[in-house]
């Protein structure tokens, strides 16, 4: 089997309506270049200061959920409609009035449907050498509590989104629901660190799971000091980065031949050489 991906990198801002545009401009462009799967970054409507994320943020199944159901439909494509922040309905809140929201990840068939929804799990925290901090996503975000695979066209997709990919042990657990043939990891990995260690987790992660990893990155200045690394990839089970998109905003094409899994699998038996009955 093989399948055409896009796997996209934009700039968004504080400007939501700019950047819902932006985004559905890059997916309508991945179709028409004959993409099947088109994969989106992390926080595709707004990345801009904490203190108007909740306005920002999408309600459960909202307009944001209803503007890329119906995209995915109208192009027949399987869209990974990367992530946003998504308000907690009011039984989920884990206190009254908090104004924190989820990072989910959305991904839609091709008519529409949704075939899975997921939300981040890892939040990410970094400080300088003093120990002050520069991000701090659990001042704004809410964690998730689910791994999430899915069986899309025959093939099974773990989901994880950005900070995720420092977590071994997540990867670990999701192969417990299936063998991987695809990560689907949309981010908004910062430049400070991504200079250092994004192609390293993201070649990482496909070597341990002997599977394909498509990464979608944000790219560029979003607000203030914060910016992202770009150079969204598509790697192979055999850590090989078949097509990225540097340090601009692009997008990384790569017709994925799934007849090479099987190859990558037969010369280096690593899943078959995994002794569970000693793994705690």
């Amino acid at each position: 089997m093989k399948i055409k991906v896009a796997c996209i990198s934009l700039t968004a801002t504080s400007d939501q309506k700019s950047n819902i545009k932006n985004a559905i401009s890059a997916v309508r462009a991945s179709a028409a270049d004959g993409a099947s799967w088109v994969a989106l970054p992390e926080m595709i409507s707004y990345l801009g200061p904490y203190d108007t994320l909740w306005e920002k943020a999408d309600s459960f199944e909202g307009d944001l959920f209803q503007t890329f159901s119906q995209l995915s439909k109208e192009l027949n494509i399987v869209l990974f409609a990367g992530t946003w922040g998504e308000r907690p309905r009011p039984s989920e809140a884990p206190t009254e009035g908090t104004r924190k929201v989820f990072n989910t990840a959305h991904v839609f068939g091709r008519q529409g449907e949704l075939l899975a929804r997921y939300r981040k799990i890892h939040l990410f925290s970094l400080a300088n050498e003093f120990g002050e901090k520069i991000h701090s996503e659990p001042d704004g975000y809410l964690s998730g509590r689910e791994f999430v695979s899915v069986q899309i066209d025959g093939l099974r997709v773990h989901l994880a989104v950005c900070y995720d990919l420092r977590f071994p042990e997540m990867f670990s657990t999701l192969q417990k629901l299936g063998s991987c043939d695809v990560l689907m990891a949309p981010s908004a990995f910062t430049k400070a660190t991504g200079e250092r260690h994004w192609e390293l987790l993201c070649r990482s992660r496909a070597i341990d799971l002997q599977a394909w990893v498509v990464a979608p990155n944000q790219v560029g200045c979003h607000y203030g000091n914060k910016e992202s690394y770009g150079h969204a990839m598509i790697v192979d089970p055999w850590g090989n980065i078949c097509s990225e998109t540097g340090d601009a905003p692009g997008t990384a094409f790569y017709e994925i031949d799934f007849e090479k899994t099987r190859t990558f699998r037969t010369r280096l038996p690593v899943l078959a050489n995994q002794r569970h009955d000693l793994y705690t």
